[in-house]
């Protein structure tokens, strides 16, 4: 499942959303520990991890330029140039604009 770490995986930083081994029952979602990744898979994982909380970070706090960093980062975004990771933050921050003022976030 996909769920905030919440010490499941020592190794990256609470709070990031991980796809991670869970029980599922009427109690509700239990994620599995994984103490035993080892370190080379971490370091893969890490960068999408830091990018995560960089770029909540930056949406909550309205800064525009943690949140480009963070994408300009993303290890999904490598193979973009960045004038086009730039025009699709601009698309996003237009496509929320409606949901992110109903918590008080204008860009």
């Amino acid at each position: 499942v996909n769920y905030v770490n919440v010490g499941q995986i020592p190794a990256l930083p609470l709070g990031a959303c991980v796809e991670t081994m869970a029980m599922i029952d009427g109690a509700g979602i239990h994620p599995c520990i994984v103490a035993d990744i080892p370190e080379y898979l971490v370091e893969v994982m890490r960068p999408q991890a830091d990018c995560q909380r960089w770029l909540v970070g930056g949406v909550i706090n309205r800064d525009r330029s943690l949140v480009m960093q963070a994408l300009y980062r993303d290890p999904q975004c490598m193979g973009m140039k960045p004038q086009d990771i730039k025009k699709m933050a601009e698309e996003l921050f237009d496509a929320n604009r409606e949901c992110l003022s109903k918590y008080g976030i204008d860009w």
